[in-house]
Formats: structure tokens, C-alpha cells, sequence
């Protein structure tokens, strides 16, 4: 029978069932309840895969023994994922609203369609006017008088042919939500600001006046809203609690509708825990610390301090407004004065970043510098190492990929030993470990990173040491256990309030901060932008130092809900969490305004993005929005990466071939061949359906580079399952491919089964894959021998001072002679001589490109 369901959410249904146990019969009516929404490769779940279970053949079963089984429930809101100590109510004290006011819920219908697509009607093709400015026949009669008669005519045809072009900063002409409220609202308070209706209070907080009613206010946060929402919700609406029951019998629909947009939420994510809490808390704050043992020495701290230009713009929270924690722009408490005594020092100067890991974490990395020197005024000790050519943070360098080549190892050792001789003498006031579990011995890294900062605590210097990043969230409060010098525990989710949680520490507290957390743009517990217009989230947005200055990394969704049984991310990033287009558009602009050229838009999953949103967003969708509203002359390139085949859209697939600031490159990890592999993998999808991708991105975009990852080893891994993953090279010849040999990881299910791979195994065909990795790179680079490709400009050459390096829009290194300083950040189209395994080897044609 027919569902009527969407395919996407038949799979996730299907996504679902993979991780709860249910019987036979229950699996057998879904099979029979899609099959007109399954694709023709999918194949029917079993009672063995719905628990988990990887699937058996003659060849693996003997080596197969009895694993357990996980019958857990991931959550898919945000806002599921929160402990009960930390529950929405709890986390959340206000959200930043806009709305539209309108007579008849069909114009509410209209105005969420047209804001969703971005002044476009779903549904009708391409646009609501024809050339002509017509209304195409397209479109329902309906809709045709309700654009008619709010007068959209104008609007839409404007948008459709870019009379209104963005402004350089973020701005309403940007923001199709706010001219939409100017053009169609009926509220006479905020149609003039573009339906701006600003901070609305949790009403479990104090509650100030709106120009909304508070029933309407309840079920705003009724339904855990998150940044990015939109809401469609009747004037009439009933309050939830006695105090507001009416006697009044007109119905809530015919008194009007209100669309109201969620921008932001202000989060108040360190409180006090309760003590008659049965369930134990992952965040810890131990506000008097006791002697190291073994030393007797006191752990000391610098004392740090936030700018005072920040805290001149902070509003004052009334006392009774925390309970138990004071936020550090208030007057300082009495047990806070004899603590900060005892355990401080004079104020911190210099800090030290080592990061590890991917691109979120060297993003991460990028906003942590941010904060320390944007809101607490400190000073990187890499800071003079820096080139004015190189456009590189030297704190950076070493986590551009997950594999340094010989370029990058030259760079690395150019940087440290400038950086060395310029501040031998110089200590830093703070540590701060960035890291990654993905790889084997991840904990054991960070413990021997640690001892000699440790040592240097236990014998009396004040240091503050900092460990963030996924080996922080994996580990929690042990790493304190095992390290008590360790002043912070900070889980990625809290990089926002790291200059209020410093302040605490140096005022002597030991803290672990890793439990569930709502994303938030303003970040900050300080209350900051309070009654802020959100025309002005530049000046208090948490800022970010970028270790580049012609390309950046843009995050746009946070978290992986995926659970593949190999993958520790989903538990130490946590469950999927969209940004708002507007929010990665405003950055973006930013960007743009400071000269960048290139922007990667960064999801562990990223063809996951919108689909917490509500309404859903897609990925493809933010490619159209931003594609539309980057002003021209600036950022002229858009990448992104991770993208999952389970998920990918031939939408993404078309918006690659037809925007012109969409970079041909797609990064399609297949992890293995053999489709009991990727079954046991969870990955829900097979060697065809992946290949089916792989035609239509061929068929669309036929001079489009395609990147992949790929795991062997792989618990019960045969040589001809490892066979068919060789096929699958064959058949796609990846333009790069990294290459991993299976480790177990905490926390994961593979980690516990028993038929893993012997190491010599895994490294022989660890070895075989990246042999035939290269040869498959190395063809790909002799297509473009002979031709001309457009370069963007971003390096010198750190082997050759009489070269530049840049990439072309598959993301191919090249290098030819250039003066960076005249040509950086510059697109040039540069004739291709040579043809290297990684790399391309060229002479410049022409002067810069103008864009």
C-alpha cells in the first residue's frame, strides 16, 4: 500500500527501526507499507538488521560470535537530547522573534511558502511572475489573488531579476522574512521594523511586555523552538494555564494568524545543579580545589579578565534573576574574594592552542582564538610567527588534513622555529588542547601532551590548562580524575561561554562542561545584546580568528544523528543542529566584507542540514539562498563538505552544475564496497545505489572532482568483501581519497564485536588502497594537462619563494611562478603543464580575473 509518506522520512523511519528491537511481524508490515517509497536498491530490513545485528554469509559466519545488542533511542530534536538537569526550560531564558500578522491562515500558507523558497512559490515552477510580470498559470487561483491582494506582485518580480541587491553587510534586503513583514503585516508596531519584535522571555523566567500576547508566548516555547523556526500559530490561541482561560467563544482562526521567525535563543547554560536531582550531572563545578597530591601544592591559575569595551555594553541581570551563580559582569560575591586570593595571580597574557583533528576542530579551534583574544584581550604565543604571506595561523598549520604532505611538513617547521626564536623565553598563562578521537590512542596522545604542563602546575607556576574538543566530551569528568592540574573540561557546545567559564577558574574552580547544549548564536551567559537589535549581532556575535585570510570555514550544522556503528562523532558532537540561513549568511558577509574569497561550509552530515528545523530545511536550499544573496566582487566560491549518501539530493547534484559560485567538488565517503560491510556499518546504502550517485553526478557535472573516505578492516571484513571495495575505486577513480584502517572507538558497537581484523591485515590493505588511490589521482590530474583552469590564489609555494599555490574549482593544488603579494586572493586562469599525483604544475596566462 501506498504511505503517502515522503522517501526521506520513509528512510528515517527505517533509520529508526535499525536501532530498536522489533519482532518479525512488525518489520514485515513495514516492508510491505513503503515499497512504493523505497528506492529500487533498497533492500528489506530484517529482524537481524533492525537489532543491529550485522548481517551472516557462509563466508563470515563462523567468525561471527554473539555481540550485544544496543536497544537505544537517539533523538533527533535538539532539544531530546538534554538531560534532565538541563532541560530546555532550564537552558533557555528568551528567543529573539519576528513575525507577520495577517488576516486568513491561506496568507499565513503564502507567506511561509514564500519565505521558505526565498521568494519563490513551491511547487510553481521557478518563479510567481513571468517575464512579463504576470502571474504564471502555474500557480493555484488562490494564491494568485492572495499575492494580488497583499500587493507581491512588485516583490517577488523584483527578487526574481535582482533589482534589490544585497548590501555588503547584513541588512533586510537580505532578509526575505522582514520585507515580507513590511509588505503584508497588519501589526502596527513592528511592520515598520520588519516584524522585529526582539527578546521574548521564557515565561519560567520574568516575563516582560510584547507585542504579542503571552498565550501565544507559551506556546512558542511549548514547542522548543530553536534559531532558524518558523511558526504558524492563531491569533486566539488559548493560554496553557488557568490563570489565562477565557469564557470568550470565538474561535482563535478567525481572529488572525501570526507567522512568527525564531532568530536566536539567549541560553543560561551554567546554573546550579540540584542535589535532590536523581540523575547525575555531566557538568562539574568544583568551586575550592585541594591540594595535588603528592606535592601539596595548591593548583594556581592566572586571573582573567573580559575586555572592558564588552563589559561596558552588558546589562545588569537583577539579583534575584541567578540563584546560586553569580555571572562574572556583576560585582564579584564575598566567597569569591578570599578564592581569588589565595589562588590567583596577576592577569593572563599568553596562551597556547595545539589542535587536532578535522575541519570542524580546526573551526573550533579558529572561534577559541576568538574569544581569547577578542573578549579576554590575550596574546598568542604564535602570534609573530605569523607571515603576512602566508595567510596562516601557526597554531593551525599542522590540522589542514588528515595527512600532512611534504609542503605542508616544510611550512609547519618554517613557522615553529620563527615562532621559537621570536618568544623562546615566553611562557603561556593558558593551555588549551583541541582534540580529536577519531584515531586510535587518542586519550593517550592528550595524556602524554599533558605531562609536562602538569608538572609544571604541580610544582607551583600558575598555568590554566584547557582540554576541548571530542576527546574532552568522550572522557568528561575522568580526565580530571586522571589529571587533576586540568582546570577545564570543555565540550565543543561551550566554546561560546569559554571566557566565563576562565574567569571562574581564575577565581580557583575546576570545571567539566560537557553536557547537552542548545547551539546559540549570540553565546556569552552575560546577558549581552539583551535589547540588542539583531541588525547589530556583528558587534557581539562570539568572534572568531580565522587562520586564513582568503578562505574560510563557515559551520552551518553541528552533530551527526547517524550512529554509524564505527563512529564515535554522534557521541561526542552530539545530535544534529542547523544554523539559520540568515545566521550563515550574516557570517558569510562578514566575510566578504573582509576581503575573503572562499568559503567551506562545514556538517559532519551536511546533507542533513535543515532537517531539525521547523519547518525542514535542505541543504540544497542554503546553496540557492546564498548563492542569491552574496553581493557580487566578493566571495566567489562556496565548497562544503561532508555529504552522506544516504541523504544526497539531485537537488545538491543541480545546484553544483548550475550556481555560478558553487564549486564543482563533491566529497561522497563510500567507506566500503561490499554491501554487508556497509550494512554492519549502518550505513543504509549499497554498492549500486552509491554508484547510481555517482552517474548522475557524471551525467550533471561531468568536470566535477569527487573525493571519498574509506575504512578497511572493518570487523569480519573478507578478502572478497575488501575485493569489492577495489571494484568500487575502479569503477568511480576518486580525484583524492583518504584512506583509514578500522580502529575500535569508545562507545561505539563495532568496538565490542569479536570478529575484528588482525593489524597486519588491516595494513596490508590499508597499504593496497592508497597504491591504487594514487594511481586514480594521478590520472585524474593528467585530464587537465594542456588546459586552462581558473586558480584562486592563496599561498606562497614554502619550497619555492618564486611560486604561488592555489586550486582550481575541483580543489586541485597548483603551483606556478607568481609575486604573492600582487596575486593573492586573486582568481587567474593558469595554463596546466604537469600533471602530479596531488598536485598540478602550471604558468600564468593572465591577469587577475574580475568577478
Amino acid at each position: 500500500m501506498n504511505s503517502g509518506l515522503p522517501r526521506h522520512r520513509c528512510l528515517q523511519l527505517l533509520a529508526l527501526f535499525a536501532y530498536t528491537p522489533f519482532d518479525r511481524p512488525a518489520i514485515a508490515v513495514v516492508n510491505a507499507w513503503i515499497p512504493s517509497c523505497r528506492s529500487a536498491t533498497w533492500r528489506p530490513f530484517t529482524a537481524r538488521h533492525a537489532l543491529g545485528q550485522p548481517s551472516t554469509d557462509a563466508a563470515t559466519a563462523t567468525t561471527m560470535a554473539s555481540r550485544p545488542v544496543k536497544s537505544a533511542w537517539f533523538p533527533i530534536h535538539p532539544a531530546d537530547a538534554l538531560s534532565p538537569n538541563n532541560d530546555y526550560d532550564t537552558i533557555v531564558k528568551a528567543a529573539y522573534l519576528r513575525h507577520v500578522l495577517l488576516e486568513t491562515e491561506e496568507m499565513a500558507d503564502l507567506i511561509v511558502d514564500l519565505y521558505l523558497s526565498g521568494g519563490r512559490l513551491r511547487g510553481a515552477g521557478n518563479f510567481v511572475v513571468d517575464e512579463d510580470g504576470d502571474i504564471g498559470n502555474h500557480v493555484s487561483e488562490a494564491s494568485n489573488a492572495i499575492v494580488l491582494g497583499l500587493g507581491l506582485t512588485s516583490f517577488v518580480r523584483r527578487f526574481h531579476y535582482g533589482i534589490v541587491s544585497p548590501s555588503p553587510l547584513f541588512s533586510e534586503q537580505s532578509d526575505v522574512f522582514a520585507r515580507l513583514a513590511r509588505r503584508t503585516s497588519t501589526c502596527t508596531h513592528t511592520r515598520l521594523d520588519g516584524g522585529e519584535i526582539g527578546w521574548v522571555d521564557n515565561p519560567q523566567y520574568r516575563g516582560r511586555d510584547s507585542a504579542i500576547p503571552s498565550a501565544l508566548i507559551q506556546e512558542v516555547f511549548r514547542r522548543r523552538v530553536k534559531g532558524g523556526d518558523v511558526l504558524k500559530l492563531p491569533i486566539g490561541i488559548q493560554a496553557t494555564d488557568n490563570h489565562n482561560n477565557s469564557n470568550n467563544n470565538t474561535s482563535p482562526h478567525s481572529l488572525g494568524w501570526h507567522v512568527i521567525r525564531v532568530d536566536d535563543l539567549h541560553l543560561r547554560p551554567i546554573h546550579p545543579i540540584s542535589s535532590a536531582s536523581e540523575v547525575p550531572s555531566k557538568n562539574v563545578i568544583n568551586k575550592i580545589r585541594p591540594k595535588l597530591k603528592g606535592s601539596g601544592v595548591v593548583p594556581l591559575s592566572p586571573v582573567f579578565q573580559k575586555n572592558a569595551a564588552r563589559d561596558n555594553c552588558i546589562e545588569d541581570i537583577p539579583d534575584n534573576e541567578e540563584e546560586g551563580w553569580q555571572w562574572q559582569n556583576e560585582e564579584e560575591e564575598e566567597e569569591d574574594r578570599p578564592r581569588r586570593m589565595i589562588y590567583s595571580i596577576p592577569n593572563a597574557k599568553y596562551y597556547k592552542i595545539v589542535t587536532t583533528g578535522c575541519q570542524m576542530n580546526v573551526a573550533d579551534s579558529e572561534r577559541i582564538m576568538g574569544v581569547l583574544e577578542g573578549e579576554l584581550g590575550l596574546t598568542s604565543l604564535d602570534a609573530d610567527s605569523n607571515d603576512d604571506t602566508s595567510g596562516m595561523d601557526a597554531s593551525l598549520i599542522a590540522t589542514l588534513g588528515k595527512k600532512k604532505n611534504k609542503s605542508m611538513k616544510h611550512e609547519e617547521s618554517r613557522v615553529s622555529k620563527k615562532a621559537s626564536s621570536n618568544k623562546n623565553s615566553a611562557t603561556p598563562d593558558i593551555l588549551l588542547l583541541n582534540t580529536c578521537t577519531i584515531r586510535d590512542h587518542a586519550e593517550q596522545k592528550v595524556y602524554d601532551a599533558l605531562g609536562p604542563y602538569a608538572a609544571m602546575k604541580r610544582s607551583g607556576h600558575p598555568l590554566a590548562i584547557v582540554v576541548a574538543g571530542c576527546v574532552a566530551q568522550q572522557e568528561g569528568e575522568a580526565l580530571l580524575r586522571r589529571f587533576p592540574e586540568i582546570d577545564l573540561v570543555l565540550g565543543p557546545q561551550y566554546i561560546p561561554w569559554l571566557s566565563d567559564l576562565l574567569v571562574e577558574v581564575g577565581k580557583g574552580s575546576q570545571l567539566c562542561m560537557t553536557e547537552s547544549m542548545l547551539w546559540s548564536e549570540t553565546g556569552g551567559s552575560d546577558g549581552r545584546g539583551w535589547n540588542s537589535s539583531r541588525e547589530k549581532d556583528a558587534d557581539w556575535m562570539v568572534p572568531i580568528k580565522r587562520g586564513h585570510t582568503v578562505r574560510a570555514w563557515v559551520n552551518v550544522i553541528h552533530g551527526c544523528n547517524e550512529h554509524c556503528t564505527y563512529c564515535v562523532v554522534p557521541s561526542v558532537r552530539g545530535v544534529e543542529q542547523s544554523r539559520s540561513m540568515e545566521a550563515i549568511l550574516q557570517e558569510c558577509l562578514q566575510l566578504a566584507s573582509s576581503g575573503y574569497k572562499e568559503v567551506t561550509l562545514l556538517g559532519q552530515n551536511i546533507d542533513a542540514y535543515g532537517r531539525d528545523m521547523n519547518p525542514r530545511r535542505t541543504f540544497a536550499d542554503l546553496l540557492h539562498y546564498l548563492n542569491d544573496n552574496l553581493p557580487p566582487n566578493t566571495i566567489s566560491r562556496i565548497r562544503y563538505v561532508t555529504s552522506h549518501p544516504r541523504y544526497f539530493s539531485e537537488r545538491v547534484i543541480e545546484a553544483v552544475s548550475d550556481l555560478d559560485k558553487v564549486c564543482e567538488c563533491f566529497h561522497m565517503p563510500f567507506q566500503a564496497g561490499d554491501d554487508a560491510v556497509l550494512r554492519d556499518m549502518r550505513r543504509g546504502y549499497t554498492y549500486e545505489s552509491y554508484m547510481n550517485i555517482i552517474r548522475k553526478i557524471r551525467a550533471k557535472a561531468p568536470d566535477a572532482s569527487i573525493c571519498g573516505d574509506v575504512i578497511v578492516g572493518f570487523p569480519g571484513e573478507t578478502e572478497e568483501a575488501f575485493q569489492r571495495t577495489l571494484d568500487l575505486m575502479e569503477e568511480v577513480k576518486f580525484d583524492n581519497l583518504n584512506t583509514f584502517a578500522y580502529s575500535p572507538r569508545p562507545n561505539t558497537e563495532a568496538a565490542d564485536w569479536a570478529n575484528q581484523i588482525p593489524t597486519d591485515v588491516k595494513s596490508d590493505r590499508l597499504q593496497r588502497v592508497q597504491a591504487l588511490a594514487a594511481k586514480h589521482a594521478l590520472e585524474r590530474s593528467q585530464r587537465y594537462v594542456g588546459t586552462a583552469v581558473e586558480v584562486l590564489v592563496e599561498d606562497r609555494n614554502p619550497k619555492n619563494g618564486n611560486e604561488v599555490m592555489g586550486r582550481t574549482r575541483q580543489g586541485r593544488q597548483v603551483f606556478f611562478e607568481g609575486d604573492i603579494k600582487e596575486l593573492k586572493g586573486q582568481l587567474v586562469m593558469v595554463e596546466v603543464l604537469e600533471g602530479r599525483t596531488w598536485s598540478l604544475v602550471g604558468k600564468l596566462l593572465s591577469s587577475p580575473i574580475k568577478v
